[in-house]
């Protein structure tokens, strides 16, 4: 343009073959005499990597960052990313399409990433053919499909095991989690492994069967135990830490943890738990018996294929999401937000591979699903007295 600016247009195939297209670049306007827009992001599938990068190259002269997103095949690990701890500063009450008039978000904002979000309505699209586009929402009669097609709203999450877990239903803060879960039974599971660390989950079930996910070993604190790289998830920090813990040293760890609390059974990933390694004394030892020699008592999972714990997850997390949440109609699986590598996990394991990054978290809510983790009233272990007997 006269002014000496450029507009540069670049597809996400070629930073996936080179990295490096970005570097150097200053984007945005040294003299902005409106909003400050760097760089603009259309239909974008893939993670933070790139992300991240623009970031560092709109820091030079403060510009603007938009990403533009159609939530109809379900809502990215990007947009997700954005979304989980935003609030909603505007609703709408809408009716258009759907058996029942609900509140939709409108405007949300994130305050920790400096990011607005806006719903953008096909009815204030001139060109969006909307009278068509409604009478298709109305045949359909899904008020999932209507939510994301006039109102913008994501309903699923793109590719995962879980597409019902939502954030803003299924996570809560570890204060109301802690409240929540006074009388409950308490469970630890252990996703045992070799050279990366342990994987280890709590949760505490009340007497509804309602499970509450209080605590997770490593923590986000560690850094994440998945990270999104060139559109494909590889290990992250917490994952890749070398810590040379021996079974000792895990022991001393969960007494640590868990303070005076009682839990009430802990299970084990039955194949890694019983695998066989040279012990001290020139034997054979597995981490099962080396727990249980530290009074650290593990039980083996069920050691039954994926499927029917993944699914077991899905029966946590069913409700119906047209109906207001009640006693009735709820989930019964919620999860504290310091959880946040679980919680990622949820959001983002296809199941598509053995080997994908975020399937320790998963592994240890599927052993727990499978094992059937239950409430159990503490009054039920005291000791009757019956004449001169006991029970």
């Amino acid at each position: 343009f006269p002014n000496k600016t450029q507009i540069v247009f670049k597809t996400y195939t070629q930073y996936q073959q080179d990295d490096t297209i970005l570097e150097g670049m200053e984007l945005g306007s040294p003299e902005p005499t409106s909003v400050n827009i760097g760089a603009w992001l259309d239909e974008y599938l893939l993670g933070m990597e790139m992300v991240d990068r623009i970031m560092l190259r709109l820091a030079t002269h403060n510009a603007k960052l938009i990403i533009s997103f159609t939530p109809k095949d379900g809502e990215t690990e990007t947009v997700r990313y954005y979304r989980t701890k935003a609030t909603t500063k505007e609703r709408k009450f809408v009716t258009e399409g759907l058996s029942k008039p609900q509140t939709v978000p409108y405007v949300q904002h994130n305050a920790n990433m400096n990011t607005g979000i806006s719903f953008f309505h096909s009815k204030d699209n001139p060109w969006s053919g909307y009278e068509s586009l409604l009478e298709q929402c109305v045949s359909k009669s899904d008020d999932d499909y209507s939510l994301t097609a006039l109102y913008g709203v994501p309903t699923q999450m793109m590719a995962t095991k879980f597409p019902r877990f939502n954030p803003e239903v299924n996570v809560l803060p570890h204060a109301v989690i802690l409240e929540r879960m006074k009388d409950s039974t308490k469970y630890m599971i252990i996703d045992p492994a070799g050279s990366k660390p342990w994987f280890i989950t709590w949760i505490a079930v009340d007497v509804t069967d309602t499970w509450y996910v209080y605590r997770e070993w490593p923590g986000l604190q560690h850094g994440a135990w998945a990270e999104e790289r060139n559109g494909k998830w590889a290990t992250g920090e917490a994952c890749k830490q070398r810590l040379g813990y021996g079974v000792s040293d895990y022991v001393e760890l969960i007494r640590e943890l868990e303070g005076t609390e009682k839990v009430h059974t802990r299970l084990i990933d039955p194949r890694m738990g019983a695998t066989k390694y040279s012990a001290e004394n020139g034997g054979q030892s597995d981490y099962i018996i080396d727990l249980q020699a530290k009074d650290v008592i593990v039980i083996p999972a069920p050691g039954i294929d994926e499927e029917p714990g993944i699914q077991a997850i899905q029966d946590k997390l069913a409700y119906s999401p047209n109906k207001p949440i009640d006693a009735q109609n709820r989930p019964q699986f919620f999860i504290s937000d310091e959880c946040e590598n679980t919680i990622r996990s949820l959001q983002f394991y296809d199941g598509k591979s053995r080997d994908h990054p975020w399937k320790d978290p998963v592994d240890c809510l599927r052993y727990g699903a499978v094992y059937g983790l239950y409430y159990i009233d503490p009054n039920k272990m005291q000791v009757t007295r019956q004449g001169r007997g006991g029970y």
